[in-house]
């Protein structure tokens, strides 16, 4: 089982995985070997989109992907929004267990509720944060959004 850091701001907590990496749009990738990644929701992105009403992907298996391609889309009950590649690389499927039981997105986020499989090409991960970056940043994010500033 992975190690687990655990994150507490006003009435938000959660655990993260140290292991993986974390963007500012609130993806996280989990490394699994050999350039391949599972890439999901965080918490606090499951959170902002509310129980999971339905998603897809235009993207097929093994189709490449270009940073900045919208892969595919996300609806919940309190959002809808576009999935987009953040590094270059290639589509390695959807998780078909999330296809059967939406629910998994809001319910284990970090865990079996993860969106997509992709592997990266040659490209670096620059852009992404460790999970002690990404809590920094949520901590910023829930002050402005809290006025706590």
């Amino acid at each position: 089982m992975a190690a687990l850091v655990k994150y507490k701001r006003n009435r938000f907590t959660a655990r993260f995985p140290k292991e993986n990496l974390y963007s500012e749009g609130h993806y996280w990738f989990e490394p699994l070997g050999d350039d391949f990644y599972r890439v999901g929701l965080t918490k606090f992105a499951a959170r902002m989109l509310g129980e999971l009403v339905e998603f897809g992907f235009e993207k097929k298996n093994g189709e490449d992907l270009v940073k900045g391609d919208i892969l595919g889309w996300l609806e919940g009950f309190k959002a809808a929004s576009d999935i987009y590649a953040l590094v270059n690389g290639e589509f390695a499927g959807e998780n078909s267990e999330l296809v059967e039981t939406p629910e998994l997105l809001h319910a284990k986020p970090h865990d079996k509720g993860w969106l997509f499989q992709m592997k990266i090409n040659g490209g670096p991960l620059q852009e992404l944060m460790t999970v002690d970056q990404y809590m920094i940043f949520l901590d910023q994010l829930i002050d402005k959004m809290t006025g706590d500033q």
